[in-house]
This record gives structure tokens, sequence and C-alpha cells, in this order.
């Protein structure tokens, strides 16, 4: 099935998985939902399929829609201020980030404030002081459940053409399969 995003293929499996498929690797997943996507070969997008170039350039990435947490939203409700629509975009999985982190700008344009701070340090081994926030968040077009999310680092995200990244933190609740041979990638959950 070819998605309405540009550039991205993807297929969703709400089945069990047959026992000769996987069980001796990932006895664990037999039983529960699939969520798969793969980047298209840029040369014929006519035909979806799988372009391992593609993933390694762009990485796992899925739409991702942010939106305030339930709390903050009764006390919005509460104070008669209006509730912020939801905004989108790319969020990257990445297994080397602790802690999921969403863009600033983002969040500020939602209202939500800093509930704290934690240092952070960058792959460049620089340590700052960063905000920690309090939001939820979906992936639209995918089975994969809302998470309200206590701890959200902000970043400064949308240079690198993203507004999220999908940290360790989140990844705890999956089972992420990285194909990079046939250029795919799956969650489990």
């Amino acid at each position: 099935m070819v998605s309405d995003e540009p550039g991205f293929g993807r297929a969703f499996f709400n089945r069990t998985i047959r026992r000769t498929q996987c069980s001796y690797f990932y006895p664990q997943i037999l039983s529960k939902r699939l969520f798969n996507r793969y980047w298209i070969h840029t040369q014929s997008p006519s035909i979806p399929s799988p372009d391992p170039d593609q993933l390694q350039v762009k990485g796992p990435s899925l739409q991702i829609e942010i939106s305030i947490s339930a709390i903050l939203a009764t006390y919005f409700q509460s104070i008669g201020q209006p509730i912020p629509s939801p905004m989108s975009g790319l969020a990257l999985i990445d297994t080397g980030a602790t802690f999921t982190s969403i863009d600033e700008d983002i969040l500020n344009a939602l209202g939500i404030r800093p509930v704290g701070s934690t240092p952070v340090q960058t792959p460049s081994g620089v340590l700052q002081q960063r905000g920690i926030f309090t939001c939820q968040f979906s992936f639209p077009g995918t089975p994969i459940p809302v998470f309200p999310f206590a701890n959200v680092v902000g970043s400064t995200l949308k240079p690198q053409g993203i507004v999220a990244l999908i940290g360790r933190d989140l990844l705890r609740n999956f089972l992420l399969i990285y194909d990079g041979v046939h250029g795919s990638w799956t969650l489990s959950f």
C-alpha cells in the first residue's frame, strides 16, 4: 500500500505472526501488532519498493502529531482559553537519544511551558541545560497508540527537517527491527 505522504511506503499488519516466521529470534512478538515502514525508491515512485539508500540517508522516520497534555487542556478550558490545534511533522527514531525530544518552537506555539530542566549531552560532547515539557503525541495513519508524555526535552530540531526525536524512553515500549539490507523498519507493540 502506498502512503499519501511523499516518499513513504507503508504496510500495516494487525495480525498474529505465524510461529515459523520469527519465533526463534523474536518470541515476544508472536501476538503483538506490527507497524512497518520504508522509503520508496526515488527512481520509480510509481512502483513502491523499499530503498535501502533512502533509509540510510533519512533514517527510520514517521509522521507525528504533538498536542498539549490532557491536564493542560483541562486547565485551558477552565480559564476559557482555546485549546491549540495539534502540530505535526516528521519524527526520527533515534536509538542514541536517551530521551524523546520535541522542537521548542512547536512546544512554544502550543503554549506549553517548561516544568523543569535537565542537562543534555550532545553527540559533540557539549553539555547543555534543556527544558523539560509535558505533552502528548500520536502517529497519524498508524495503529500506534497515543502517548501522554510527562517528560520530553525541548530541542532545536527543525533545521534538520524534523520536529521530534523518538528516544529510548519511548522505544522501551516497542520492539524495533531495523532492516538495512531490505530498506525497511518495523515496530512491534
